[in-house]
């Protein structure tokens, strides 16, 4: 199914809506989270889903919801992430899954997995077949002692094999896709073997993508790495800084009004939806009873459009509410997340048609994601006057 004058429609209706803060929506959000399981056999100390007992219900999306769930959005999605709090392969419809959102246009279906599970050659194949467009393998370590410190339950070689064999069945089948990237956490414990990762990622063709993670300072503050751009900003001590602001953060406390006149991409554009049914505001809340409705026996569009959303959408618009209580976005723990969808606006705009460019331009010069192509264009243009002179 090819990208339908619908998709963009709605896109546009989505980006008008968020900019004027509107309550009642009309449009349907361009991307989400759909979250296949949220079972997973490790216990990465870090992870909400290994505390005890765990934040989050166990269990597996039935297929039958994730039909209902396309059926009714699926027109309008341009990307989807099969993944959030648990191991997506415990799924054994995730090939089924990925094949679904392909046939209704879904530009990009990305799928993050530890692979640090039994995978069956048939369950490779379907999933290259049915155009998983990334899959982004967390393994952090390049011996067992390492890597097994976080990824606690782990089996380094197994994960290592089964990225190996996703590589070589995509060569085999002579696909393109999907875009495998080894996505390497990196603590004070395996910083040392990021340099030996590295040449086997380059070894097997694939991606290699050293990141900062989150570390719970207060009990395990040595595993911080010691190298300054695999540590979190938010780990760092600024002179300048007042650590007030981390302990609000922390603490829930509303974030300041200038940030609380943005408009979150979650109440807009991208929404996340548990294997449960539950609808979450934002992939950043762990606790169920923050969720804001179920899709039980209800369409997406009535819970899109419930009261949760609404008050938060309000707040967000004008920092006023009802008294309200137990609506989680009114002390956003996670503002840093609110330009979500940021990056995937840019990229889907600047390969739409000309005509939806253009009249997104026209109607909405001032929103954020737009004034950003315009100063895209302004470097791309500057780089190919340049490349034009040189000639």
């Amino acid at each position: 199914m090819p990208q339908s004058k619908a998709k963009y429609d709605n896109l546009l209706l989505a980006l008008q809506e968020q900019y004027a803060g509107s309550e009642e929506l009309r449009s349907y959000p361009i991307g989400a989270v759909l979250d296949p399981s949220s079972v997973c056999k490790l216990r990465c100390p870090f992870c909400v889903q290994s505390c005890s007992p765990p934040v989050r219900t166990f269990g597996l999306m039935k297929m039958n919801l994730f039909n209902r769930i396309v059926e009714e959005m699926g027109r309008y999605l341009f990307f989807v992430q099969l993944f959030n709090w648990g191991e997506p392969f415990m799924n054994s419809h995730l090939a089924d899954m990925v094949g679904l959102l392909k046939g209704y246009g879904v530009q990009k279906v990305e799928v993050s997995s530890n692979l640090c599970i039994e995978i069956s050659d048939s369950t490779i194949h379907a999933l290259i077949n049915e155009g998983l467009d990334i899959l982004t393998v967390s393994i952090d370590g390049f011996t067992q002692q390492s890597y097994s410190k976080y990824r606690v339950r782990g089996e380094l070689a197994l994960a290592l094999s089964n990225m190996e064999r996703f590589a070589n069945a995509k060569r085999e089948l002579g696909m393109t896709k999907p875009l495998i990237q080894w996505k390497y956490l990196v603590f004070s414990h395996n910083e040392q073997e990021l340099k030996d990762a590295r040449k086997h990622a380059r070894r097997l063709g694939v991606d290699f993508r050293a990141v900062a993670p989150y570390v719970d300072v207060v009990h395990h503050p040595d595993w911080l790495s010691s190298i300054d751009k695999y540590v979190m900003d938010i780990y760092k001590k600024k002179a300048d800084a007042p650590e007030v602001e981390t302990v609000q953060a922390a603490e829930g406390i509303p974030i300041p009004s200038e940030k609380r006149s943005t408009r979150c991409d979650w109440h807009y554009l991208f929404t996340a939806i548990n294997s449960n049914g539950s609808v979450t505001p934002c992939c950043g809340i762990w606790q169920e009873k923050d969720d804001f409705g179920f899709l039980d026996d209800k369409a997406f569009s009535e819970v899109w459009n419930n009261d949760m959303f609404k008050t938060a959408r309000r707040y967000l618009k004008n920092g006023r509410h009802s008294g309200e209580n137990g609506n989680v976005c009114l002390k956003c723990p996670a503002p840093e997340i609110m330009g979500y969808a940021h990056s995937e606006l840019c990229s889907i705009l600047l390969n739409a048609p000309r005509n939806v460019l253009k009249k997104a331009r026209q109607l909405l010069p001032d929103h954020p994601v737009v004034r950003e192509l315009g100063r895209l264009n302004v470097v791309i243009n500057g780089i190919l006057k340049g490349l034009r002179m040189r000639r």
